[in-house]
């Protein structure tokens, strides 16, 4: 096995107050973690505004020796234009973390255009190189792409040891994420998976009080986010999965079920099924809420936050707090019916989303 471990923390929604990153509750996060025998951390500089490597370092490497716990972190070739930021955006992450070296390295979401980037850039030589010498342990990549493209890095680069793929129940047959394909183009090359979006971002949590009467009803004592989280490290393949953990009693219920994993069974993947045929009647926004859209928006429209009310109201109705949460986030930034429609938002979406379509339907409901 290349991890020891079956769950890692991901560092990418972490929990906040009002000064930013609340750093005393990720403290508490990583000793629960720590103390439980998970040790895997995975970071990103394109995390939480670039801070996310630097409150990892001050939660986990300024706390404990360095052979405790292990880092995953990745290169984002979608900061990089040049030969030269390459070199910066890796020398970055080892100063941010206080490391000198990763446990684990990959390519940020490697895409077509991407990979294309990687072999003009002479990318590849540059991280085996970095390998050679020691400063990364384990090469590997992450990827939102379809599994023609994920067979031909995998043929291509037989150095590649691990893939970071998303793969959860809603997206196992979808058309645009392809996570049943892409899974199976991962065992045909028999390499080791991780997976991202086990929860696809909340939504597999925040589901109708029908689907968690099912689930309920079957182990009163599981969360709903068990569910998919256990279906993601059911699957063949899967050496690990890093759940996006906010709060500490996420971290606890994680720990609960994964420290004495046990696979889903037939019984409890039918109730999945079940599940789908009834969240499919919502016909919600299929957001993962990270925020990389965000980046992209010259209005500055909060348009994951948007999203996410408005796949609420589908769910639970149009609640006055959710019409005072959305005006209130348009006061501080803009709202919906603001989108110019220039289209960056969707060159940035891993879900490949209609994202300019999906905020009039939000602007219809809440302006």
């Amino acid at each position: 096995m290349l991890f020891k471990d079956n769950l890692g923390f991901g560092f990418m929604r972490l929990p906040k107050n009002n000064k930013g990153i609340d750093e005393e509750e990720v403290n508490k996060m990583v000793d629960y973690a720590i103390n439980n025998g998970f040790t895997h951390f995975d970071t990103s500089i394109a995390y939480h505004s670039g801070n996310s490597e630097k409150v990892l370092k001050k939660a986990v490497v300024d706390r404990y020796p360095r052979e405790e716990y292990q880092i995953l972190d990745k290169l984002p070739l979608f900061y990089i234009s040049k030969k030269s930021d390459v070199n910066d955006y890796f020398n970055q992450a080892l100063e941010n973390l206080g490391v000198d070296y990763f446990d684990y390295y990959m390519y940020h979401d490697l895409n077509t255009n991407d990979y294309k980037k990687s072999e003009k850039l002479d990318i590849f030589n540059f991280l085996n190189s970095m390998k050679d010498e020691g400063v990364i342990e384990h090469l590997g990549f992450s990827m939102h792409g379809g599994p023609r493209l994920l067979d031909k890095i995998l043929t291509e680069h037989p150095e590649m040891e691990f893939v970071l793929l998303q793969l959860n129940y809603e997206d196992w047959n979808s058309s645009s994420v392809h996570s049943r394909l892409n899974h199976e183009v991962a065992v045909k090359h028999d390499i080791p998976i991780i997976v991202m979006e086990p929860l696809r971002g909340g939504s597999l949590v925040n589901v109708s009080p029908e689907i968690e009467g099912m689930f309920k009803s079957y182990n009163p004592d599981l969360s709903v986010a068990s569910w998919g989280i256990r279906f993601a490290k059911s699957l063949p393949n899967v050496e690990m999965v890093l759940s996006g953990m906010s709060n500490l009693n996420q971290m606890i219920d994680n720990v609960s079920y994964m420290k004495n994993f046990k696979p889903l069974n037939n019984k409890e993947l039918e109730i999945i099924g079940e599940s789908l045929k009834i969240k499919d009647d919502y016909n919600m926004i299929e957001c993962t809420y990270c925020g990389y859209c965000l980046e992209s928006c010259p209005n500055y429209i909060p348009i994951n936050q948007f999203f996410k009310l408005y796949n609420n109201q589908l769910i639970l109705g149009l609640l006055p707090a959710n019409i005072q949460e959305y005006h209130e986030l348009s006061e501080t930034f803009n709202p919906a019916k603001n989108c110019h429609k220039c289209g960056e938002c969707q060159q940035h979406c891993p879900q490949n989303l209609e994202v300019i379509e999906n905020l009039k339907k939000v602007s219809e409901v809440f302006d």
